[in-house]
């Protein structure tokens, strides 16, 4: 099965959620109903942005850190590697993530694909939570 192909198309958020690697603990990352959008191209570009789902305009410039906090975004050239999702990041929201590899499980089945980051053994931290790592859960439906 060629994945590129199967993996092409416009997938909309169902779910985010963490996973804390040092009690278990499971969390809604961004709510109980975030906002999402992964976009893969048959070219093998990738762009996916996710925020919470009710967000507040901003008003006064403090305002404006929490919708950085709150947000995720990035962009890059993908390849699947076996189980493995992999983006070269060329563009991202936190600049740390920009030149990197970021490397996901995912499993498809038929609508539906889960994309997980790195397991409990080797944690992802994401900014805002505390410097707790973990890893984050990403359930998504193709439009």
């Amino acid at each position: 099965m060629n994945y590129n192909q199967t993996l092409v198309g416009s997938w909309k958020l169902v779910s985010m959620r963490f996973e804390f690697s040092d009690n278990g603990e499971r969390v809604d990352m961004f709510g109980p109903h975030p906002l999402g959008r992964l976009v893969l191209t048959p070219g093998g570009q990738m762009v996916a942005v996710i925020t919470p789902g009710a967000r507040a305009r901003p008003r006064p410039d403090a305002d404006y850190a929490a919708l950085f906090r709150d947000l995720c975004c990035y962009s890059g050239q993908y390849r699947i590697e076996g189980d493995q999702f992999v983006t070269d990041v060329d563009v991202a929201w936190h600049p740390a993530w920009e030149g990197s590899a970021q490397r996901r499980t995912f499993t498809l089945d038929g609508n539906h694909l889960w994309i997980a980051t790195a397991h409990t053994d080797r944690p992802t931290y994401y900014p805002g939570r505390a410097g707790r790592g973990g890893r984050g859960v990403l359930t998504w439906v193709r439009e």
